[in-house]
């Protein structure tokens, strides 16, 4: 892992970490104030609901597709040289690894442009 990596999932987490740290300072105004405590309801409770559901949607998702592309590669069957010859490919159109993950969020996005969709 190299530092550019690490400095900018840090900053991805800052950024938003920032804005909700400015709203607290919106909240003595009284045009802004009952609309922050609002916001602030919201986000711990209707959409931190909606993240778990979805984490555990996408997992489910995600299992499913690994069980049902566990044989296959791109290509379509299985044909490997040895037995447990594999690669990064192939983990892919399995749904190994965390890039298949995310090809499951991608998809709940309505993005199926995939090189391995049938």
């Amino acid at each position: 892992v190299t530092f550019g990596y690490v400095e900018d999932g840090l900053v991805s987490l800052a950024v938003p970490g920032t804005f909700l740290f400015f709203l607290f300072f919106g909240r003595i105004y009284a045009l802004t104030g009952a609309f922050i405590v609002m916001i602030f309801e919201m986000i711990t409770g209707d959409i931190a609901t909606f993240g778990v559901i979805y984490v555990i949607v996408i997992t489910a998702f995600g299992q499913v597709f690994y069980l049902l592309f566990r044989d296959t590669t791109e290509g379509g069957n299985c044909e490997r040289a040895a037995l447990n010859d594999t690669c990064e490919i192939d983990k892919m159109c399995s749904f190994q690894n965390f890039e298949a993950w995310m090809t499951m969020v991608h998809f709940t996005m309505g993005e199926f442009d995939v090189k391995f969709t049938y």
